[in-house]
Order: structure tokens, then C-alpha cells, then sequence
């Protein structure tokens, strides 16, 4: 019997315990749910006097001092939410609402109010101070939120960075913390830009940090990509910018804005390369009835279209053997055809450009392509290629570009330090290769390749480049040099071809055996290494 009653009062007291920490459980909710909803009804409030003072506008420093206050008691009362209330602030995006809320809503009236007309210089310059010293302040606020997300939730945001792998095994909470700091390290990035531009500072690279140590947090949410897309912009490289907004549109929670940013991004690539073909080549590549060199052969020594030593290979887009010459030499310019029984026949009595007189040719010879003209319109003609391809528009000239690209390419892998040719610069080609095939494929229902469309002009020209760069690869391999730059960008397509062979296989490049020839020489040469065997001969 003094067992039973013992055990019965063990479980009396168990229960009792356990009812009271129910209690206490209950008791700390509530508390909890009393203080968020004391935040929400304080940033309500704030949020009101704001909209309100942004309505009258600048009407004088003390005004525009009020809505600096104002907006710092509303970033005040987020911080708590953001930090204690983690759950809540992943359900309702606290994060974004406080950056709408209590920052970009005031930044675009100081934009405005900057760039207005009639404005006293010295308005102007108070007013400008002001803005900039509440981006500073916006910078340091937001600082101080993840470092009280590290504190709070004992993590080191930089370990994370350092090795984003360790995401896959952190609590909830934390990646819930890492989530905040994904979006605030953008708003940083924000703040950071727009202080560079009230400073005329061609530099963004502390934006640029910012946003890509948002991007390694969370690398799926297309919004730091848009944004480096915007720098890219502003900073006006266009290879960049195409490349983030592509990055954008691809990832899991895509900016679909970055739709139009980039049809306007290859408007203007089109006149700029009309531009320069014009002014660097006389006669331009689009439109122009000569054959252009052709990358997969080998490259001439100097790059220049009316070069002594200058041959012009055309070539039909299905890469048949059939091929016209062009040469130069003391004033007079030379056909002849190789067809694919390598019989050569003469054309030069044909051609309606047989002379070319001294003077001519004395101007022309001055004109030759440095080794940074050949390099910009590698890129030029890289992105002209794609704005064909993402427009549908253009595609009759898309040959002749192609194999202009290309033969821009052969000459730069001559030159290793080419700026087009670095490893980062062929990951981002290589990427937007990959881009372009995938967003035709979006918009198709079928996997279907018909020969001659879009995707299959997309494919053959990805598949051209690869077997550019496998053969130069491969030579190098053979002659033990240094080949570390292109691998990057070989690995990314060889990963993608080997998940995407049957697309390949029914597009027009099944039938390139020059390309699978390649292919083949560089995968033997790995071969080769892993086994020991690579040697000179």
C-alpha cells in the first residue's frame, strides 16, 4: 500500500509539474503575442505620421527632419520583431515591409527632391547632407540587426559565408536568422549603391560585396542577382548585367522585371554593335555579302578583315566542308573555293570587289584591330548573338555573327590574358549560353528541335564554343601548359551536356563531326592525365 501511495504521489507531482510548466508555457505566449501585437500597433501609428509628412513633401529642414525621426522610431520598433519573433517575421516578410516602410519610401523623395530643377544650390546641399547621413545611419542600423540575429542566436554570419554547406545542418532557428540576413545584407547592398551615386563614385564594390554574400545565403531568391544586374547597369558593363539578369530569371524565386531590363539591354547592344562594325571593320557584319573567318580554324596572325594575310572563310550554318578564301595582297583581292573533294576553284573574276586601289588599301592597312578592339567585339558579338536569340529577331544574319564570334574567340585564346577569355569572364558566356537555351525551351511546349529555330541556333552555337575551347584544351594538355582558366567554364557545360544529350542529339549538332571530334581529343587528354601518360607527343 506505501508503494502504491508513493508511486500514485510520484505521478501527482509529475503531473502537477508538468501542468505548471504548461502554465508557464502558456503565460510566456501570451506575454509574447501582447508585446508583438504593442509593435505592430506602434508601427501602425508611425507608418501613418510618415505617409502623411511624405504627402506635404519637403516644405522646409524641419519637415524633412521629422520624417528622418519618424522613420527612425518605426526601424526602432522592428528590431525586436525581426530578432524575437523569427517565425513571425518570415510569415509576414517583416524584413521587406520595414525596408519599404521606413526607408525606400523616403529615399525616392529625396531622389525626387534632388533632382528637381529651381532648386537654391544651398537647399540642395543641406538637403543632400541630410539624405546622406540617413543612408550612413540605415547602413549602421542594419549592421546592428544581424549582429543581434548572430548574438541572439549564437552563429557566426561568417562562418556561413565562408562555408555556405554548414546551412544544410543548422537549427531552424538559425536558418530562419540566416534568411533575415540574406535580405537585409541586400538592403545594405541598396544603401551602399545609392550613397555611391550621390557621391558621383564610379565604384559600387561595397555594394557588390553585399549583394553576393546575400546571394551565397540564399542562392536561390533571384533578388541579389537583380541587383548586381542594376549595378552592372549603372556601372554600364553590359556582359555583367546580361549575366545577373539571366542568373535572376533562372533561379527558383525569379525578378520577372528582369524580362524587360534585358530586352532594353540588347536594344542598345544592337546599335552599339551596328557602330562598330562600322567604324572598325567598314563594311559591317550584319548585312555584309562577305564570309567572315571561321573560328573552328586557325587564326590569322594580326585580326584584321583587310589584313595582307587576311582569309575570309564562309561557311553554311550546317557546317558542311564548302568554303570561299578571301585574300589581299598588293591592292588586288583574291576567291577561290575549296569544295568538299578539296578541289579549289577561282572566283576572283566573279567578285565585284576583285581591285582595290592603293590609296584604299593604304587606309585600310592602319585600320587593323588591336588585341582590346578584337577583345570588345568578341563580347559585342557575343551579346548581339543573344539578342537575336532572346528577341527571335535578327535571326537571317545570325550565321554570319556566329561565326564572327567565333573567330574573335580563336583569336583571343592566343592571348591568355585577354580579359574576355578570363575564368570568370567564360563561366558568365558559358552561362548565358545555357541561359539562352533554357528560357526558348520556357517557352516552348514540346523538346522538339527543328532545324534552323532559335533553339537549334542556340545549341550549335553553345556547342561551337565548347569544341573551341575543348580543342585549344586539349592542345594545351598536350603541350603541358597551363590550361587552369578554361576548365571552369568546360566542366559547366559538360555537366549540362551530360544531363541535356538527347536535347544535343536532336539538334543540327548531331551531324558536327568536328565538334564530337573534339569533344573526344580533350576528354582523352584528361584520360590521359589521370593515367600519367600526357606527354609532348
Amino acid at each position: 500500500a506505501n508503494i502504491d501511495d508513493k508511486m500514485f504521489l510520484e505521478k501527482k507531482i509529475i503531473s502537477e509539474d508538468k501542468s505548471t510548466e504548461k502554465k508557464e508555457t502558456e503565460k510566456k505566449f501570451v506575454k509574447k503575442n501582447r508585446q508583438l501585437n504593442l509593435h505592430i500597433k506602434e508601427i501602425k501609428e508611425k507608418q501613418f505620421q510618415l505617409s502623411k509628412l511624405l504627402e506635404k513633401g519637403f516644405q522646409s529642414m524641419e519637415s524633412v527632419k521629422l520624417m528622418i525621426s519618424t522613420a527612425e522610431a518605426i526601424q526602432q520598433n522592428y528590431v525586436d520583431l525581426i530578432i524575437l519573433h523569427q517565425e513571425f517575421a518570415f510569415k509576414f516578410d517583416y524584413e521587406s515591409v520595414l525596408w519599404k516602410s521606413a526607408f525606400h519610401n523616403i529615399i525616392t523623395q529625396f531622389r525626387n527632391f534632388l533632382e528637381s530643377e529651381n532648386i537654391p544650390k544651398k537647399v540642395l546641399q543641406d538637403i543632400g547632407k541630410l539624405y546622406w547621413q540617413f543612408l550612413q545611419s540605415g547602413i549602421q542600423f542594419l549592421d546592428m540587426i544581424i549582429v543581434n540575429l548572430e548574438e541572439h542566436h549564437g552563429f557566426s554570419l561568417q562562418d556561413y559565408l565562408k562555408d555556405p554547406v554548414l546551412m544544410l545542418t543548422c537549427k531552424k532557428q538559425v536558418k530562419l536568422a540566416l534568411r533575415s540576413c540574406h535580405l537585409l545584407l541586400i538592403f545594405i547592398g541598396d544603401l551602399e549603391r545609392y550613397i555611391a551615386q550621390l557621391q558621383q563614385e564610379s565604384s559600387y564594390e561595397q555594394a557588390i560585396l553585399r549583394y553576393k554574400d546575400a546571394q551565397i545565403l540564399v542562392p536561390k531568391n533571384g533578388k541579389s542577382y537583380n541587383q548586381l544586374a542594376v549595378v552592372a547597369v549603372v556601372a554600364k558593363r553590359k556582359l555583367d548585367a546580361v549575366y545577373y539578369y539571366a542568373r535572376s530569371l533562372q533561379a527558383s524565386n525569379p525578378i520577372l522585371s528582369a524580362k524587360e531590363r534585358l530586352t532594353a539591354i540588347f536594344q542598345e547592344i544592337k546599335k552599339k554593335a551596328r557602330l562598330f562594325d562600322q567604324h572598325h571593320y567598314q563594311t559591317p557584319v550584319i548585312g555584309s555579302n562577305l564570309g567572315v573567318f571561321n573560328g573552328s580554324n586557325a587564326a590569322p596572325e594580326t585580326h584584321s578583315k583587310y589584313n595582307h594575310h587576311n582569309i575570309q572563310a564562309k561557311k553554311n550554318s550546317d557546317h558542311l566542308s564548302h568554303e570561299v578564301w578571301t585574300f589581299i595582297k598588293n591592292g588586288h583581292m583574291f576567291k577561290v573555293m575549296l569544295t568538299e573533294d578539296n578541289n579549289v576553284v577561282d572566283l576572283t573574276l566573279n567578285s565585284s570587289l576583285a581591285k582595290v586601289t592603293n590609296a584604299n588599301f593604304n587606309n585600310i592597312e592602319h585600320d587593323k584591330l588591336t588585341l582590346r578592339k578584337v577583345n570588345k567585339g568578341f563580347m559585342i558579338h557575343f551579346l548581339l548573338l543573344h539578342s537575336m536569340l532572346y528577341t527571335n529577331i535578327g535571326l537571317e544574319n545570325f550565321t554570319l555573327v556566329h561565326q564572327e564570334t567565333l573567330s574573335d574567340l580563336t583569336t583571343l585564346l592566343q592571348h591568355p590574358k585577354a580579359s574576355s577569355i578570363k575564368q570568370e569572364s567564360l563561366l558568365k558566356y558559358m552561362a548565358i549560353n545555357l541561359f539562352a537555351i533554357h528560357n526558348i525551351l520556357d517557352k516552348q511546349d514540346t523538346l522538339n528541335v527543328v532545324h534552323g529555330t532559335s533553339l537549334d541556333l542556340a545549341i550549335l552555337f553553345g556547342m561551337d564554343m565548347f569544341s573551341i575551347l575543348a580543342k585549344h584544351s586539349a592542345q594545351l594538355i598536350k603541350e603541358k601548359g597551363p590550361c587552369d582558366q578554361f576548365m571552369p567554364a568546360l566542366r559547366t557545360w559538360m555537366k549540362w551536356l551530360a544531363n541535356h544529350c538527347e536535347l544535343v542529339m536532336k539538334s543540327s549538332v548531331s551531324s558536327m563531326f568536328d565538334v564530337w571530334t573534339r569533344c573526344c581529343e580533350l576528354f582523352n587528354c584528361l584520360a590521359n592525365i589521370k593515367n600519367g601518360l600526357t606527354d609532348k607527343n
